[in-house]
């Protein structure tokens, strides 16, 4: 297991929610779904769901993997 996804994953453990922004300022992770499939290959029930982020450009979706306690 990467150290990428080792860090992922003890976070989603934890009960975090990350989404793309939070991948890269807290891993440095440019391709966090990669590390979602990578995980998941591994057997792990990430779970995923679109979110509604407010920016200063509008409102955008982003993708939010967790897993549920």
């Amino acid at each position: 297991m990467t150290s990428q996804n080792k860090q992922i994953l003890n976070d989603l453990l934890t009960g975090y929610r990350v989404t793309q922004l939070d991948a890269i300022y807290r891993y440095g992770c440019s391709r966090l779904s990669g590390r979602i499939y990578d995980l998941r290959n591994e057997g792990f029930d990430v779970q995923d769901k679109w979110k509604e982020v407010k920016t200063k450009f509008g409102t955008k979706r982003v993708k939010e993997y967790f897993i549920k306690n």
